[in-house]
């Protein structure tokens, strides 16, 4: 059985701003052998610029305490909670969320839908009178009719089945195609739009962010939890989609001088020119000749 996804890239995008703003601007560095780490460091500036865009949807803080990121997450509806660290100074966290309530132009009018496994589910009719269109999808991505509502705020909102997708960002991406793709090839003579009523609330694995380092010339900070909300409520009146991602971040401090490095074992010795492959001497060295030559 397939399994829903989530996965929130704009509030990730505002937890990072929140950050600049508390600690200064940063490059984010992958340092973890997790591919979704390095996959995912290039997509956020796209995010970041449309940040202002979505101003209306989206609160953020960056704050010393896991306290007080937490109280901001529950005081927004989530449940999520970060991991108390010591009060040195040198941690903080962060947390953007989203709120979205919307409706359909028209109320739909309510139907039964039996989905491919064979169960009937409460679903709704979206049609003309609810601003719906429904075209051609973009083929470099979807094989399945896309369905289109305009809500009454203004919004674009498009369904599309299609398979589970990879991970993640593989979902983030396909999102993307779907979100910008202009139905150029017309309708597809579908009379309506039939969807399932959708009650969603799951906390996506993000650890994965573990470890990636935010690089500024003040200081490097390295990302030590990461957690992730995401909730849905869909029906024939319209839906509430809620989102939330939250990070603490540790300090890389630099470490103190390490003092001389002493060569108490047996050691290899080579000399040579650095523009040559080869050294023109080398020993290994051992206690049995460790002992002053007098004159060289």
């Amino acid at each position: 059985m397939n399994r829903s996804m989530g996965y929130s890239p704009m509030t990730l995008a505002a937890a990072f701003a929140a950050a600049r703003k508390f600690a200064g601007d940063f490059v984010p560095v992958p340092r973890s052998s997790s591919d979704l780490q390095v996959r995912f460091v290039p997509t956020m500036g796209s995010y970041r610029r449309a940040l202002p865009y979505y101003g209306e949807y989206l609160d953020s803080i960056a704050a010393d305490t896991a306290a007080e990121v937490n109280a901001f997450l529950a005081e927004h509806g989530f449940d999520i909670q970060l991991q108390h660290w010591p009060n040195d100074g040198h941690n903080f966290g962060v947390a953007g969320v989203s709120d979205i309530l919307d409706h359909w132009v028209n109320a739909a009018d309510l139907v039964t839908i039996t989905g491919a496994d064979g169960q009937s589910y409460k679903g709704f009719s979206l049609a003309d009178e609810q601003l719906c269109e429904i075209f051609e999808p973009p083929p470099v991505a979807f094989r399945n009719p896309v369905a289109q509502v305009r809500t009454k705020d203004g919004l674009n909102v498009r369904f599309v089945m299609c398979d589970p997708p990879d991970d993640q960002l593989h979902m983030a991406r396909l999102a993307r195609i779907l979100h910008i793709h202009e139905p150029g090839r017309g309708r597809t003579g579908h009379s309506a739009a039939h969807l399932p009523m959708v009650d969603l609330n799951i906390e996506p694995d993000v650890s994965w962010l573990i470890g990636l380092v935010l690089s500024s010339p003040f200081g490097d900070w390295l990302v030590k939890q990461a957690k992730m909300q995401v909730m849905l409520k869909m029906n024939e009146k319209g839906f509430r989609a809620k989102e939330a991602a939250a990070m603490g971040m540790r300090e890389m401090v630099m470490a103190a001088p390490a003092g001389p490095l002493v060569f108490n074992r047996p050691f290899l010795m080579t000399a040579g020119k650095p523009d040559v492959p080869v050294p023109v001497f080398s020993a290994y060295i051992a206690q049995d000749t460790w002992t002053n030559p007098g004159n060289l």
